[in-house]
């Protein structure tokens, strides 16, 4: 399922009271006309709509914004080679 298919559908079913009828009727037939497959078992025996004001306060009519783009990773800093040292130990005596 497409998001821009789902938000087409769940509009229309805030808008238009025929549609609404024809997807109470025929579940099957309304998602296959917008290209929604129903996943077995999905569609219960008696389909209950929520309101067409539910539905109109999801403001679908709209495209959402889109998610801003992650920020790539910042690169791990390269550990500093620790110099080495070369120490010597005598005895003096």
């Amino acid at each position: 399922m497409s998001p821009s298919s789902t938000r087409a559908f769940a509009a229309r079913l805030a808008e238009d009271d025929a549609f609404r009828a024809y997807v109470a009727e025929d579940p099957r037939a309304a998602l296959a006309e917008y290209g929604l497959s129903e996943e077995p078992g999905l569609i219960p025996e008696v389909v209950a709509l929520p309101a067409k004001e539910e539905l109109a306060a999801l403001r679908l009519e709209t495209e959402p914004e889109p998610e801003p783009e992650p920020e790539p990773p910042k690169p791990t800093p390269t550990p500093t080679p620790t110099p080495s040292i070369n120490v010597q130990l005598f005895d003096p005596s």
